[in-house]
């Protein structure tokens, strides 16, 4: 028979760090962070992707060709929220948090432990404890750890430095442990330790419950299984765990909302452990409750960023500063539109979703914006993803504010429902032709170096539109792939068509890599770096300075974190007050965003009045304009600041502003025209 009575816990509760950390050997062992697939799909005419990190042959937990009983509560929790539940198998390793997860191939892990540190957590759907394992026919009868009987027993536990193995080893009983079990290969080698028992090679084995409850049940042995007493021992010693599902960091909607598909399906996910043949601790079941009603009408917000995930991710790592920038604009915005909630009649609610990359931007959209009621999105940070938030919202007639993507095939597309804070690249390049002058009031030759491809194509079009707009001539240009290790032929190629400067439109590690180049080998042309908006923050021209590339060539920005001025030094102010950071360009247009969103919520409503709002001109505030062009852009100053090698990077917020000096507005170029009408 199978004992699976549930401990009571004694004592006061580790904190989640320390209970985490407790757990490592198990991490490492796959057993306590199996994944979360679904064996299969959930609410195939479901209207968003819930897509799950999943290990294809890890039993009880989770199975391709047959389901654990994680896969059974992804599936029911998909099923609770109206999701369409999709995997990405692999075995789980550091590279599933690292390359996967993070990275944003997957959204969502299931049974992770309480207090997991790569992610935000759901409150526990289930507690199971560590547990024992003996014959019943053994002729012995083992209550607690301080059972006399375990001094003449030989023992065996799963994995070193698990809570069970400490207890064994406060009580010096490590010297009856015979077996250590962790190690084994195989599709069953969750089974060892139970199959040990049951075949008399070790007399009482100590292991994760899932895992022995689940295999004890199918030795036709047999066993008896019960939860390993006493439950706590000091100084830090438990032996249970509140196991959870983990998104990203900052995924806060997500995390909600799989809360809210926990609550729900409760009891169906209870009757899949007694399945399993689970032990848990007894929990109260959570109370949904009901949402109160808004007190004033309130506009939904999805914002869409790539942000901070803990995990070291290789790609997306690249907009992660930007992004959670973008995040505090956003909340401020957020925060200071709700403190006038009472005076303008309408509130904001921010809905934060981590998305490290385009898929994953596209599945928080259609989550956001089928089943969480986001009435506007706000995003287009990382690569491909206001391309891809635009698109979606078109489809459901909302508005996009894209804050992060100066694509000129993007703004060049004119999406009735797409608008632009993050002004285009040709509004980019009038101020550089404007702003990097040899000498002032003559004519210019220009070399331009572009990234091969259609956005580069576009760009060097619209460079050349405007070089000629302003009375100066292109004598050349190159289209260059990404990451190219050497461009000095290209150096020859500028000075042979007699260049005075070369625009270097390329990204922010090529700008570096190519000025670096340039200035190395003595180019005489003037570089004119192109403002990609990951160039425009405290940290890259803090990297200039270190690097020594190109620290006597001002920068363009779409806002200056030091400006002191008015409304705009006040902003600024706020802004580091609440964050302790500079307020860089990303999270100055996605602040405003939110704030003109907001603005234009009050004064029209939602769906096509929004967008129509948003659409109609109404004039300039204190900080810029108020509303979007006939291109769906703002027309809007752009600023200059230098590096100064001299300020190295501190800690405080006037030591990071420091490390560039404000020059004040940028110099107006040729007017720019993307063909909207």
């Amino acid at each position: 028979m199978t004992d699976l009575s549930s401990p009571t816990t004694a004592g006061r509760r580790p904190s989640r760090r320390r209970a985490a950390k407790l757990l490592a050997p198990l991490l490492a062992l796959s057993l306590l962070l199996p994944t979360a697939a679904a064996q299969t799909e959930a609410g195939a005419e479901a209207g968003w992707e819930l897509r799950a990190c999943a290990d294809p042959n890890l039993l009880p937990f989770s199975g391709r060709e047959a389901p654990g009983f994680e896969n059974r509560v992804a599936s029911l929790v998909a099923e609770a929220v109206g999701a369409r539940l999709t995997y990405d198998w692999g075995t789980f390793t550091r590279d599933t948090i690292d390359l996967r997860f993070g990275e944003g191939e997957c959204d969502v892990i299931l049974g992770v432990p309480d207090g997991f540190e790569q992610g935000m957590t759901t409150i526990a759907y289930y507690q199971s404890p560590y547990v024992m394992v003996y014959r019943a026919d053994a002729g012995i009868e083992v209550e607690s750890l301080d059972d006399p009987a375990l001094r003449e027993l030989d023992l065996g536990v799963q994995g070193l430095g698990t809570p069970p193995h400490e207890a064994l080893r406060q009580r010096q009983l490590l010297g009856q442990v015979k077996q250590v079990f962790g190690g084994e290969q195989g599709d069953d080698h969750l089974a060892v330790l139970v199959r040990a028992v049951a075949d008399g090679q070790v007399d009482v084995g100590f292991g994760w419950g899932p895992a022995v409850g689940y295999h004890a049940a199918r030795t036709g042995v047999p066993l008896m299984v019960k939860p390993v007493e006493p439950a706590f021992d000091f100084p830090n010693i438990v032996q249970s765990v509140p196991m959870v599902m983990a998104v990203r960091r900052d995924d806060v909607a997500l995390r909600d909302l799989l809360n809210v598909g926990i609550a729900r399906a409760w009891d169906d996910i209870q009757a899949v452990l007694a399945e399993y043949h689970v032990p848990v601790v007894p929990t109260p079941a959570p109370f949904l409750g009901e949402r109160p009603a808004d007190l004033v009408p309130t506009l939904q917000v999805g914002v869409v960023l790539p942000m901070p995930t803990g995990a070291r991710t290789r790609e997306a790592v690249a907009y992660t500063l930007v992004g959670d920038s973008a995040r505090m604009g956003a909340l401020l915005a957020e925060g200071a539109a709700n403190a006038e909630a009472s005076a303008r009649g309408s509130d904001v609610r921010l809905l934060l979703a981590n998305a490290p990359d385009a898929a994953s931007a596209v599945r928080a959209a259609e989550r956001l914006l089928t089943e969480q009621g986001a009435q506007a999105l706000v995003g287009g940070v990382a690569a491909g993803q206001a391309e891809a938030l635009a698109r979606l919202a078109a489809e459901h007639g909302v508005p996009f504010v894209n804050v992060g993507d100066a694509s000129q095939t993007l703004h060049g597309a004119c999406h009735a429902t797409t608008f632009h804070v993050q002004p285009s690249a040709a509004a980019y390049l009038s101020a550089m032709v404007a702003s990097y002058r040899v000498a002032p009031g003559a004519p210019q030759r220009w070399f331009v170096v572009v990234e091969e491809g259609a956005e580069g194509e576009a760009r060097l079009d619209a460079a050349a539109a405007l070089v000629a707009a302003f009375g100066d001539e292109l004598v050349g240009s190159a289209a260059l792939t990404p990451a190219r290790p050497v461009y000095f032929d290209v150096f020859d190629a500028a000075t042979a068509a007699g260049a005075d400067a070369v625009m270097v439109v390329l990204s922010p590690a090529d700008q570096l890599a190519f000025m670096g180049q340039a200035e190395d080998a003595g180019l005489e042309a003037l570089l004119a770096p192109f403002p990609d908006p990951r160039t425009q923050t405290r940290d890259f021209l803090s990297a200039v300075s270190r690097y020594g590339v190109g620290v006597e060539v001002p920068r363009l920005m779409l806002w200056e974190a030091g400006n002191a001025e008015g409304e705009a030094g006040a902003l600024n102010e706020r802004f580091a007050a609440r964050w302790g950071q500079p307020f860089d360009a990303v999270g100055w247009a996605t602040w405003r965003a939110v704030t003109l969103l907001a603005d234009a919520f009050a004064a029209a409503g939602a769906g096509e009045a929004l967008v129509a709002a948003l659409a109609a001109p109404s004039g300039a505030g204190p900080i810029g304009p108020t509303s979007f062009g006939p291109d769906r852009a703002l027309d809007q100053p752009l600023w200059l600041a230098l590096p100064d090698p001299e300020v190295r990077w501190g800690i405080t917020v006037s030591q990071r502003l420091a490390t560039a000096q404000a020059l004040g507005e940028a110099p107006a170029g040729p007017a720019v025209d993307v063909g909207c009408r």
